[in-house]
């Protein structure tokens, strides 16, 4: 009897504290399962420039972002680099990077600034009576990333994309953007609208050499190493327009044979 009493308050003054631990769990929410080709950051990981140049920041991190690159940037009086580490899940392999990103030095005090791709700020109710604002590691395709660190190791491990499901997702939502944007830049009244219409008509299935003209489209933005440039005042061409909707929405197909 004496056994069976401790037992129970054993498990009263144990149990208790344990589901709550269990229901305010946020693990799921910062660190999420990543399906083959996903990727999410790291939270807590960021760094900033000045601390590495100043040497104040975690060593390990100078040497995987590597010295050369800290010392060819530089911040300025409206811009600051930082670094954020994400983990990607390339061919059933975990996988750990640094991308270099910047963001304008006014954002300093605003919440959503100099925030690492990738981490988005939401409420998220851990139990039925408790919701909170916390820091939420949102999955995402490493073939689609605009950060170049991501392509450097996709192809430096030869990553193709595999899955028919996977790949066949990603080429109706391209080709059904590119017939949206070709019927809308139609009816612009503008002359580099229009020629962006007429050539991204050449990239539509409707076309047989399409996906001939659609690859060499591809090898062409990655061997001159064309990025995005956002804003309209960058879009003076019909070809500056397809060159952003490709690196909008098709930069997955350097992983397609």
């Amino acid at each position: 009897m004496k056994k069976t009493l401790l037992a129970l308050i054993f498990l009263l003054t144990v149990q208790p504290p344990l589901l709550f631990a269990q229901v305010l769990s946020t693990r799921h929410l910062t660190e999420p399962v990543l399906s083959e080709g996903q990727c999410h950051a790291v939270v807590d990981s960021k760094v900033y420039l000045k601390d590495l140049k100043s040497n104040t920041s975690n060593k390990k991190a100078i040497e995987d972002i590597g010295e050369s690159k800290i010392a060819q940037l530089s911040n300025t009086t409206d811009e600051s680099y930082y670094f954020c580490k994400i983990k990607c899940n390339l061919q059933s392999q975990s996988h750990f990077l640094w991308l270099t990103q910047k963001d304008r030095n006014e954002n300093f005090k605003n919440m959503n600034g100099f925030v690492c791709s990738g981490l988005d700020i939401q409420d998220v109710a851990l139990s039925s009576t408790l919701t909170i604002k916390t820091t939420v590691a949102v999955p995402f395709l490493a073939v689609q990333s605009r950060f170049p660190e991501v392509h450097h190791k996709l192809k430096s491990i030869s990553y193709k994309l595999s899955g028919t499901q996977a790949m066949g997702t990603l080429l109706v939502e391209f080709f059904n953007t590119l017939r949206i944007l070709q019927s809308a830049y139609s009816l612009a009244n503008s002359e580099v609208f229009q020629s962006a219409a007429t050539q991204l008509q050449t990239y539509a299935p409707s076309n047989p050499e399409s996906w001939v003209l659609i690859k060499e489209k591809v090898k062409t933005l990655e061997e001159n190493h064309v990025e995005i440039q956002p804003g309209i005042s960058n879009m003076n061409t019909g070809e500056d327009v397809v060159n952003m909707f490709f690196l909008t929405n098709g930069l997955f197909l350097r992983y397609v044979d």
